[in-house]
């Protein structure tokens, strides 16, 4: 079953209305912000959204959220084959590649934690769990110095420089942040071990260029549809939704292909109990991080996600 925190419908009417001093400039919203707030304050609990429509016997709330569960199933199962088909490999050859005499079981570990991290971080930040709308945040935030940067550079340029390791500098230093907390930013530690960097030491030690992590970030935050290249709002998925994600992939392990093969691995499926317990100890440590996040997030920030006085 979802959590409770996940079928909620959330509108700040305060910030919306902006009576005067209601909550200072600190927390004013922009009008763009404001109109949509109250658009969507309309569209929800207009008495017509609580009665069935002459055509369809659904209300109009019962509607949205089966179009919404559609549309979770189709960008779920879109995200699922672009990490096994694309991510988790480039990742893998990539950590491989920066450490040539890593074993491959560490090179496994490393690149399923650098995922796990990522999809935390794309998460937590679309779903407000990160201090998004603190201002204080904004030079360190995943959404603009990579996801954003990416997309613009993908759609203009479309070239990353293999040398070149902005990105990584910006996720290394991001999930250090994460893992230790910095008041300065407003952002408290995160409790779980996930950015613990001993969990993963191997990452402590390789550095991956623009290239690996603009395909890896792009290929996460893009889906690619007909009509051309869709931003994935990971706020529209759930824990439920990841944490499939998250059960194949313990499943998987890498090998080393012959030397003729194009790939440098291939993937087996593993089902021996030491090696499950590993995979599953990493995914709940990033269980652990999405509770600590909800948990600060409540007691840190008010409900648009700003920070409490």
């Amino acid at each position: 079953a979802q959590s409770v925190s996940e079928q909620f419908f959330e509108i700040d009417l305060a910030a919306a209305l902006g009576p005067a001093g209601a909550d200072g400039d600190l927390l004013a919203v922009s009008e763009e912000q404001r109109r949509r707030e109250l658009t969507l304050f309309a569209l929800f609990f207009a008495p017509a959204a609580f009665v069935p429509g002459a055509t369809d016997a659904r209300t109009f709330h019962r509607r949205a959220l089966d179009e919404g569960r559609l549309y979770q199933e189709r960008v779920t199962a879109g995200l699922s084959q672009v990490v096994f088909g694309e991510v988790f490999p480039r990742l893998a050859r990539a950590v491989a590649s920066a450490a040539p005499d890593a074993p491959l079981a560490e090179v496994r570990d490393a690149a399923l934690t650098l995922l796990y991290r990522l999809l935390f971080i794309l998460y937590a930040e679309d779903r407000g769990l990160l201090p998004v709308n603190d201002e204080r945040y904004d030079d360190y935030a995943f959404r603009s110095r990579v996801r954003e940067d990416v997309g613009r550079r993908r759609e203009r340029l479309g070239v990353f420089s293999p040398a070149g390791s902005k990105y990584w500098c910006a996720v290394d230093d991001l999930c250090r942040i994460i893992g230790g907390g910095d008041p300065a930013i407003g952002l408290p530690a995160y409790d779980g071990g996930l950015f613990d960097p001993a969990r993963a030491p191997l990452l402590t030690r390789v550095r991956l260029g623009d290239d690996v992590m603009a395909d890896v970030v792009d290929a996460l935050s893009f889906e690619r549809t007909a009509g051309g290249r869709r931003y994935v709002n990971y706020r529209d998925l759930s824990v439920r939704q990841l944490g499939s994600i998250y059960e194949r992939l313990i499943r998987r392990s890498i090998v080393s292909s012959p030397p003729a093969a194009d790939s440098l691995f291939a993937y087996e499926e593993t089902r021996g109990d030491a090696h499950m317990n590993h995979s599953r100890a990493i995914r709940g440590r990033c269980a652990q991080c999405l509770q600590a996040c909800r948990v600060c997030s409540s007691k840190y920030r008010t409900p648009t996600g700003e920070p409490r006085e």
